[in-house]
C-alpha cells in the first residue's frame, strides 16, 4: 500500500517537473515571435520545434513526439485541418489547437479532423491558459482537466 502510494507520488511529481513540449506551426514569423513570447517563461511549457507550414509540421510533430501541437489554418503545402489530420493518425492521443483568425469558418470541420480547441490570433493571450488546461497543468489539485471541442 505505502509503495503505491509512492509510485503515484514519484510520478505526479514527474509530471509537474518536466515541461510539455510544444510543436508550433505557423507561416507568418511574426505569429510564431508572438507565441515564442507568449511561453519563453513559462517553466511548465517549452518549444520543441516550429514549422512554417503544414507539411513540415507533420514531418516534425513525427519526429519530435511533442505533447500538443498549434496550427494556423491557413498554411502552405498543407492546411492547418489537412495537417491536423495527418497529424491525428501519427499521434492519436496527442491535443492540437487551432490558433487562427479563421475560427468560425472552419467550425465544422474541427471536431472531424480531431482539433481540441481554437484559439482566436486575436485574442493571443487566452492561449496559455487554454494550452495548460488541455494539458491538465496549472490546474487545481484533483481537478481534472476538461476537453473542450467547437460543436
Amino acid at each position: 500500500m505505502a509503495d503505491d502510494f509512492e509510485q503515484r507520488l514519484e510520478s505526479k511529481s514527474r509530471c509537474c517537473s518536466v515541461p510539455k513540449r510544444i510543436l508550433i506551426a505557423d507561416d507568418h514569423e511574426s505569429v510564431l515571435r508572438r507565441i515564442h513570447a507568449l511561453l519563453q517563461d513559462d517553466p511548465i511549457l517549452e518549444i520543441c520545434g516550429d514549422a512554417v507550414d503544414g507539411r513540415e509540421a507533420v514531418e516534425k510533430a513525427a519526429k519530435l513526439e511533442p505533447d500538443l501541437v498549434i496550427l494556423d489554418f491557413a498554411m502552405p503545402r498543407l492546411n492547418g485541418l489537412q495537417a491536423a489530420s495527418e497529424i491525428r493518425k501519427l499521434l492519436p492521443g496527442v491535443p492540437i489547437v487551432m490558433f487562427t483568425l479563421y475560427g468560425s469558418q472552419i467550425k465544422a470541420e474541427n471536431q472531424k479532423q480531431g482539433i481540441f480547441r481554437v484559439v482566436d490570433k486575436t485574442k493571443s493571450q487566452t492561449l496559455v491558459p487554454a494550452l495548460k488546461e488541455m494539458l491538465g497543468t496549472g490546474l487545481p489539485e484533483g481537478a481534472a482537466a476538461p476537453i473542450h471541442r467547437e460543436h
